[in-house]
Parts: C-alpha cells; structure tokens; sequence
C-alpha cells in the first residue's frame, strides 16, 4: 500500500466491498465517507474514527517494529469512536494501525515522535471508555532505554566482547560456558543493546543469587525445535534460586499467531523448580510454546515459589502467554500480553499434589488472545492439590478471545476440576462474546467491582457471572453490558 505523506489516498476496491485510506495526521477525508486520523501527543497515537457504521463493533490493531496492540470499541450513532495507543516508554518510529467493521477498512500509519507518554489509570491499566474516557491501549514491546537501576552490591561480570553480539552466529555454547563460570551471587551483563542469537537454550542450572542484565539486549533463535518433544527457551531456569532476569527481549522462530503441537515445548522463557524468581522488563515475541511457562523441576518434585513477574510484554505466541502447571506464590502485574494463540494467563495444575496456592494477576493487559483472558482449569484430573488464594485484579481486556474452535469466558473456570478455596475476582475491566466471568467447584468467591461488555457476534449463552458448584458467594457492584442476564447459578 502507498503512504501518502500529504493529502489523502483513498483506494476502492469495489470487487471485494472494501475501503483502505491512508493519509498523514493532519489529513481529512471526504465528508459522510470512512476515515481514520492518527494524532501523535506527549508519547501517544490518539486514533479517531468517523464514517464507520452505526453502534457497531470495530476491530482495531496496531503494529511497531518491535511489538503491537489490538482492541475492539463500539461505534456511536454517528459512526465514530476514540481510543488511545501507548507505545512503549521512549517509543519513536511508525504505527500502522487498521480498523474494520463489517465491509468497512481503513488503514493509516503515523510516525510518532520522541515524548514522554504520562502515566493514566491504576499501575499503568488503560481507561475503560464506559464513562466517555477513551480507552487506553498499551502496545507491546521493550522500551528505548532500559530503567535505571539501583546497584546490586553483587560483583559484575561482563559478557566478553569476543561473544558476536550481532545475531550473526549461534553463540549458544559460548554463552553457556561464560555463564557456567561465573560464581553463584553475582550480576552478568550483557552488551548494551547487543542481539546473541541463540538457536539452543541459555541456562541457569542449580544456580543461586545471580542478577541477570540484558541492558536492552535481544536473545533470538533462527531455527526450529528438531523434534516435537524438544523443550527450547531463549533462556531456562532450572532447580535454582534468588534469581533475577530484567531489561532484554527475547526472540523465537513462530510467525503468526497460531498453535502448532510439534512445536509447543518452544518457549520463550521456562522456570523449572526455581524459587525467589524476579522477571522484569522482559519482552518476548514470536513463540510457539508460551512466552513464559513456569513448570515443577525436571526432577519431578520441585515446586518453584516466589515467582514475581512484572512489566513484561509479549506478542505472537502460539500457545499461552504466561502458564503455570505448578507453582506456589505466582504473581503478574503490570504486563501486556498480545496475539496470544490460546489463554493470555493459564493456571493449568497438572499432577497429583502439585499446587496453584496463592497466585495473583493483577493490573495486566490482555489484547488479542485466541481462548481465555485468565484460565483457571485443566484438561487432566488431579488429586490432592492445593488451588487457593487466587486473585484476579484490575486487569484489562480490550477485546473478547477470537478462537472459532472454543467459546471462552474472559475469566473462566470452565476447565477447573480441582476445588479452589479463596478467588477474589475484583475490579476487572473486560470484554466477551460469551459469558464475561465462569467460576466453577470453588469456596469463598468473592466478584466485585468488575465491568464488563459483549461484543461481536455472541457464542454461546452470554450473561455476566456464570457460576457452578460454588459456596461462599460474595457478589456486588458489577456492571455487565449486552448479556442476556447479570448473574446465572447453575
């Protein structure tokens, strides 16, 4: 397609019943016909919409070179609508963005100069748009500039310049080496902005008390899994502890958004048996297992705890975005996850004993994802697990899931066959096409405080809080928009 650097470009494409317009900032279209404007302000892409049909749902993406962000809105009587894209902090380059309603497309890109994006909403959550506050998308991807951070007091070892850091070579068994020789209790950096293809997996085995610093740099493989029972990471911890991954990017081989069982064990990022994790700062792309798959150890019986995981992005996965089979005091907040093949957060206990206790998402964002927003369940009975203190909090969905083979709640216990003691499901901003919460065989629920709307075509029964096999019901204040009823107990 042609950018037109000013004026407007209007293409119809009559034979397929479609309009794309491209057209700089400032541009206008024609008066009563389709258009999209891109307004660049203070870090942000204001995206406006005229012309569309009426009251109807619009489906929007956007796309960087190092990420993306998708939403669906509704259109008012006079076909309009507003919502907000965040970039990444520091964020300069082009967005392309695409909205369609029906047989109605329009396309346009904007290059977004450097500014500051201020902060709106809790812990950096978009706005729902209920009040007539746009809705505020956050975009996927590693900021310019790593945080700055405070010195660890640990010993520093610097990855040796000799390693290419230019992803013109694999430098899996170099990397692995160094890193075997760096004593427990220190802090590894790597260079500033560097790219080490790594078409094996970095691991950290054993290991206690290291600091892990990327420095902005990208972790990527070239090569696909040889064997469909291949578990690949970009990097793997395994039966450590006290260890701390922050400030990289992180690369796989998946170039779509879609599931593929002989490549399902390629992940981004795989914690097995590690306890007192910290992951910070780390953006993943293009998996086709999960972004982040936190596992027992390889040992079988090692349950890794204390996993806190924040300020993290992905996009282009082909499976979860960030699962556990097994862990004990999980907690997300404050991520983006986008074009996620199957559950955005998946709490998916497999094995007897193994637990789910005291796990948090909270204040995260869930863009495009193909099942569930959160899951809480799993395709195989277990015995004796220990599934409590689970909180869903002030998480946004700005979309419902889009699978055709499953028809999903955006929070969804439909799969739970394990009897969970204390959900807290609060202050959730979501959308569906089914029901919006499914809680099922738990104890001391609490639902409070969420909104929620259907929108697109409905699957389904759609009503606003669906549950089965419950005790201990504490419900109010939810707000739920375009489902047959707000509350059904089965």
């Amino acid at each position: 397609m042609t950018l037109v650097l000013a004026g407007v470009a209007v293409l119809v494409a009559a034979l397929v019943g479609w309009t794309i317009a491209r057209e700089d900032a400032s541009g206008s279209a024609p008066a009563g016909s389709p258009a999209l404007d891109l307004t660049a302000r203070a870090g942000e892409v204001v995206v406006t919409g005229a012309g569309f049909p009426p009251a109807a749902t619009v489906r929007l993406s956007a796309r960087t070179a190092g990420g993306g962000g998708s939403a669906w809105t509704t259109t008012g009587e006079d076909g309009g609508f507003d919502l907000v894209l965040r970039p990444p902090d520091g964020f300069t380059g082009e967005v392309a963005v695409s909205a369609s309603s029906g047989d109605v497309r329009q396309e346009q890109a904007l290059d977004v100069p450097a500014g500051a994006a201020p902060a709106t909403g809790p812990d950096g959550v978009g706005t729902d748009d209920a009040a007539g506050v746009p809705l505020v998308v956050p975009l996927t991807g590693a900021p310019a500039e790593p945080p700055e951070r405070a010195p660890t007091g640990l010993p520093r070892f610097d990855v040796p310049e000799e390693i290419a850091a230019d992803c013109s070579v694999d430098v899996t068994d170099e990397l692995n080496r160094w890193l075997a020789g760096v004593p427990d209790g220190s802090e590894l950096r790597f260079a500033r902005d560097g790219c080490y293809r790594v078409d094996g997996s970095l691991r950290l085995e054993e290991r206690s008390d290291l600091v892990v610093s990327g420095a902005g740099a990208t972790f990527r493989a070239t090569t696909r899994v040889p064997t469909r029972t291949t578990e690949r990471a970009q990097w793997r911890l395994d039966l450590g502890a006290g260890i701390t991954l922050r400030d990289m990017t992180l690369v796989g081989v998946n170039p779509e958004v879609r599931f593929d069982e002989d490549q399902e064990f390629d992940h981004n990022l795989f914690i097995r048996g590690t306890s007192d994790v910290l992951i910070e700062n780390v953006h993943g792309r293009n998996a086709h297992g999960d972004f982040i798959s936190v596992a027992h150890g390889a040992d079988g019986e090692t349950i890794p705890t204390g996993i806190t995981i924040r300020d993290v992005s992905a996009d282009t996965i082909g499976r979860m975005g960030i699962a556990c089979v097994a862990c004990d005091r999980m907690s997300v907040t404050g991520s983006v996850l986008n074009g996620v093949a199957l559950h955005a957060f998946d709490l998916e206990i497999e094995g007897d004993g193994r637990p789910g206790r005291e796990v948090t998402f909270s204040g995260n964002t869930v863009e495009e994802h193909g099942w569930a927003a959160v899951s809480v369940g799993t395709p195989f009975q277990t015995f004796d697990n220990d599934l409590s203190d689970v909180e869903i909090t002030d998480n946004l969905v700005t979309q419902p899931g889009t699978a055709t083979d499953e028809c999903l709640p955006a929070i969804s216990f439909r799969d739970s066959k394990i009897p969970a003691e204390g959900v807290l499901i609060a202050g959730n901003s979501l959308r569906s096409r089914t029901d919006a919460i499914l809680v099922r065989l738990a104890s001391d629920v609490t639902v409070r405080d969420n909104t929620a709307t259907r929108l697109g075509p409905s699957c389904g029964d759609p009503v606003g809080l669906r549950t089965e096999s419950v005790e201990g019901m504490d419900v109010g204040g939810n707000e739920f928009s375009g489902y047959r009823a707000a509350q059904v107990t089965e």
